[in-house]
């Protein structure tokens, strides 16, 4: 028996459910259950049945086309693949400047973040902190800093004396304000 309808199936139904506790197998091509009910799109060419009764086997069949809506995170997932740079671009594209611009970067990056867990360590969970390990990354940071520098044609005395005339724009009072914090002055 084979039926023809223009209506989309929804293999997550729980008529699908009932068909499986009566015993029959459905078969929707290289798809698993998991894509189908994921809300992966689909398309279904023919789904089979397949009952198993005392007379033998008694198939029935019917083909039916359609789609799940698209969820967000799908839709998400797409818009987010095609506005990212082709990796094969960034690595044609990529100098031995530049890849140590990114190395250093993400070596500060990344020691940061291990002064972040020290004091979160000792902060949220109460541990003692751990200063011989804040003094060891804060050298990790300063041998990043260091090397950046160097990169970028400055010296870190340069930069202390750049973040000086920032802050003092910034906190014109001459000591730290929440009011003067939210302005930034030195932005304007």
């Amino acid at each position: 028996m084979t039926t023809n309808t223009n209506e989309p199936i929804d293999p997550s139904s729980s008529y699908k459910d009932h068909l499986i506790s009566a015993g029959y197998s459905i078969n929707v091509g290289d798809l698993t259950e998991e894509q189908l009910i994921s809300g992966t799109k689909y398309i279904i060419d023919t789904v089979q049945l397949k009952n198993n009764t005392d007379n033998g086997y008694v198939y029935s069949s019917y083909t039916n086309t359609g789609y799940k809506p698209e969820s967000l995170n799908d839709k998400y997932n797409k818009f987010v693949a095609s506005r990212l740079k082709n990796p094969h671009d960034i690595v044609a594209d990529i100098t031995p400047a530049g890849a140590n611009l990114l190395h250093l970067a993400m070596g500060i990056a990344g020691e940061s973040g291990e002064i972040v867990d020290a004091i979160k360590k000792h902060v949220i969970y109460g541990k003692p902190l751990d200063v011989n390990n804040v003094i060891e990354e804060l050298g990790d940071i300063l041998f990043y800093i260091t090397a950046l520098c160097e990169q970028v044609d400055t010296d870190i005395d340069m930069v202390r004396e750049l973040n000086i005339s920032k802050l003092e724009k910034r906190y014109s009072s001459g000591s730290y304000s929440n009011t003067e914090a939210q302005q930034r002055a030195d932005k304007t």
